[in-house]
């Protein structure tokens, strides 16, 4: 990241866990930037940057220079070699060379419901580029009853079978356009017909997919388009000093300012100035929801003061989140329920608890999120109170990435004083919920 700004550049290893080199920054900006090397050795940057149509008009524009990978210069100036085959906002630009062709692939029509893929292809690297006759070769807006929509994004790569792949982006529908899960990575396999690559058979996939005749793969079973890559069984991770998995995140930057050997046994998070409002890293340390129906439960302990609170929270925007936190209120101790929808805020508040260690836990389905809370590990749950699905989907809050579930605490204007101490945490896939479809009539 340059100093109050940003920019592309190549970073490079022997191995992939480092150590890596200084940054090589490039002269060419834009998103979506791709590295290209043709069999004769030279190397291309290409990336989607904005450009003035005929008209006066903006849009998005594929640019490409010759580059030199080991220092970032630029060999060539930066040409504009393609506006997409049609759709709007072109962007995900990837080539590849095969039997002569240059083939550019790109991403259009927006990340939203009806994205897309689309490809042509040229025997020079600079083009012109000749569309596809059968474009989009990727979406679902043909399907008339779409669960895996939004698909795009997408690469192409042979195998070293001579199998070839398509790898892409998509995400699963609660119901018509709404989800809340994010983007998440499928695969299918391609077969050729004219020159031209055929994404799974000429179907959409789905979130299984039957693969008939690729080499080295059984044809008997389908296979699931996307997984959930740490496994779908109820697991309890205890705090024991060891340090977090790689399936948590923070929020933009690295937070520091929580500690797994502070109190034996236990995970110790201590609230900054800032909430998940703040464009900012609060203390929150999450990780992603990858199922409709799904339980995170962990056993806090947590002394509130002044205006501290902790707890767990589903985070997906600055201006849309829920928060399931303990806080104190006229000298007593409150569970509190708050949703943010943009300028809207909301809070339910449970019933006093005493002192020491609670039961935290978030329940969601298809539709609904519930908050329910526990005194200890043997009692049962108490429902505190609930959220749509639909307020946290990226069609009503912006945005791609989807839903985080996990650990919060927060100051509300000041570092806590008081760290909150979490034992343990589950995460565990829950069979599905038998619920009709909420926003629409019968």
């Amino acid at each position: 990241m340059l100093e109050g700004g940003s920019g592309n550049f190549i970073i490079t290893s022997r191995n992939p866990e480092g150590t890596w080199s200084e940054p090589c920054w490039i002269a060419q900006g834009g998103i979506d930037p791709s590295l290209f090397w043709d069999d004769n050795g030279k190397a291309y940057f290409i990336s989607t940057m904005p450009q003035s149509k005929k008209d006066g008009s903006e849009g998005n524009g594929i640019f490409q220079a010759e580059i030199c990978p080991d220092t970032g210069e630029l060999l060539t100036e930066s040409r504009l070699i393609s506006t997409g085959c049609g759709g709007r906002f072109a962007e995900g630009p990837h080539m590849f060379k095969k039997d002569g062709w240059y083939y550019l692939i790109t991403a259009e029509g927006g990340t939203e419901f009806c994205h897309m893929e689309c490809i042509s292809r040229s025997q020079s690297v600079w083009g012109p580029f000749e569309p596809c006759p059968h474009n989009p070769i990727l979406t679902a807006v043909r399907d008339h009853n779409p669960k895996f929509a939004g698909l795009g994004h997408m690469d192409i790569i042979e195998g070293n079978d001579g199998q070839w792949w398509g790898v892409f982006l998509g995400h699963r529908l609660t119901e018509a356009y709404y989800h809340h899960m994010g983007r998440e990575t499928g695969i299918a396999p391609i077969h050729w017909a004219d020159g031209w690559p055929v994404v799974n058979y000429g179907k959409t996939p789905g979130l299984e997919i039957e693969i008939s005749d690729c080499k080295h793969v059984n044809s008997d079973k389908n296979h699931t388009a996307i997984q959930d890559i740490y496994g779908n069984s109820q697991t309890r991770i205890l705090f024991d000093g060891k340090p977090l998995g790689l399936e948590w995140n923070f929020m933009r930057s690295f937070f520091r300012d929580y500690s797994m050997t502070k109190h034996p046994g236990w995970m110790t998070l201590f609230g900054n100035e800032k909430t998940l409002s703040d464009r900012d890293t609060p203390a929150f340390i999450g990780r992603r929801i990858d199922n409709f129906d799904f339980r995170a439960e962990t056993l806090m302990d947590f002394t509130s003061e002044n205006q501290e609170e902790a707890g767990l929270a589903i985070a997906h925007t600055p201006w849309v989140h829920y928060e399931f936190v303990i806080v104190r209120k006229n000298k007593m101790i409150y569970p509190l329920v708050r949703k943010q929808i943009f300028d809207m805020v909301t809070e339910t508040w449970g019933d006093p608890v005493d002192k020491g260690p609670v039961r935290l836990q978030i329940r969601g389905s298809r539709y609904k999120i519930n908050f329910m809370i526990g005194i200890s590990e043997c009692d049962g749950m108490t429902l505190v109170g609930t959220g749509e699905t639909k307020l946290l989907s990226s069609e009503v809050a912006g945005g791609c990435i989807g839903c985080y579930v996990g650990f919060y605490a927060s100051g509300r204007g000041k570092r806590s004083i008081n760290g909150a101490k979490y034992r343990w945490f589950e995460y565990e896939w829950l069979p599905p919920t038998p619920e009709k479809a909420r926003y629409f009539d019968d």
